[in-house]
């Protein structure tokens, strides 16, 4: 026998050790980085005396000088209990297959984002902007009017009443099929959401402005017509995913200029400016804008008969 095949059944560095090239079986070493040290020598032999090994005559189920336990074990790894990826696996060609494509399935973290982006609840601010800012000047119909700090117009230009036709469309055909009504669903505060309108039983757009749980009902706004309705909690429905985000229709408007008296405004002033906004088709001038939810639009209106 050769020096070099000699030296390679003793520890390499002339230390007493235990451990076995994993390869062929037959060098000894102390250390990890013994056998590291020495592969650049022992690589040349080591193959030849692995081959020899196999072909000693050992048994099929002896593979690589390793006894494999069930038909399964494959190289010391009991494939019908591995694990890869934390999963275990139930044959040899899963082991191979999840070695090589180890994202096949949806991790769940990601599938835990997806069902949380499915979940969010829809705030006023998830809401496409009216792209009404200071001096901006539009046309709309006053709606509603409790005072001249307070009062309602329905935006009506020929985008918004376009956005208007298409989401009540949209909305009276997902909200007509069974399959999207979900049973039990209670809205959140804040949130935007859809109601059904006591008057005529179609679905609209609303912001959810106080939950009343015990008595199972909200005080909603409308949010493209303005007006506010106490509406039972089973008949509102999360806002579906194919809605699109349009922009309130109806925008919470102020007179800007108009100063409230120290008593408060009469009852006779409050009919009197009423008569005169209240359905009439206006055009106005944004002058400042406050940031509430939703916002708050100071204006200096003009009525087309009273220039």
């Amino acid at each position: 026998m050769s020096r070099s095949l000699l030296q390679s059944r003793e520890s390499c560095c002339q230390m007493k050790g235990s451990r076995k090239c994993s390869r062929c079986r037959q060098t000894i070493y102390c250390s990890v980085e013994c056998q590291r040290k020495d592969w650049s020598a022992h690589s040349v032999i080591c193959k030849p005396l692995a081959i020899k090994e196999q072909n000693s005559g050992h048994s099929p189920s002896e593979v690589g000088g390793r006894t494999c336990r069930s038909p399964g074990e494959v190289n010391g790894i009991n494939c019908s209990s591995a694990k890869v990826d934390g999963k275990t696996c139930r044959s040899p060609s899963e082991v191979e297959e999840k070695i090589k494509n180890p994202k096949l399935e949806a991790s769940p973290v990601s599938s835990f984002l997806k069902d949380q982006e499915m979940e969010r609840k829809i705030t006023f601010q998830d809401l496409q902007n009216t792209g009404l800012n200071e001096g901006s000047k539009s046309q709309g119909i006053v709606v509603e009017f409790s005072s001249p700090r307070n009062f309602i117009i329905q935006l009506y230009t020929a985008k918004t009443v376009e956005s208007l036709i298409k989401v009540t469309a949209l909305l009276k055909e997902i909200y007509s099929k069974p399959e999207n009504l979900k049973k039990g669903y209670t809205p959140a505060l804040g949130e935007v959401c859809v109601a059904k309108f006591s008057q005529d039983q179609n679905w609209y757009r609303v912001l959810v402005q106080n939950i009343d749980n015990e008595g199972k009902t909200a005080d909603v706004l409308y949010l493209d017509y303005g007006n506010t309705e106490n509406v039972s909690l089973g008949d509102m429905q999360k806002m579906h995913k194919d809605v699109d985000l349009f922009p309130p229709t109806a925008i919470r408007c102020f007179l800007a200029d108009a100063i409230s008296p120290p008593c408060g405004w009469t009852p006779e002033c409050l009919v009197d400016v009423k008569k005169l906004l209240m359905g009439k088709e206006v055009t106005f001038t944004v002058l400042r804008l406050e940031q509430v939810e939703p916002l708050l639009y100071g204006l200096d209106v003009t009525l087309p008969a009273l220039s």
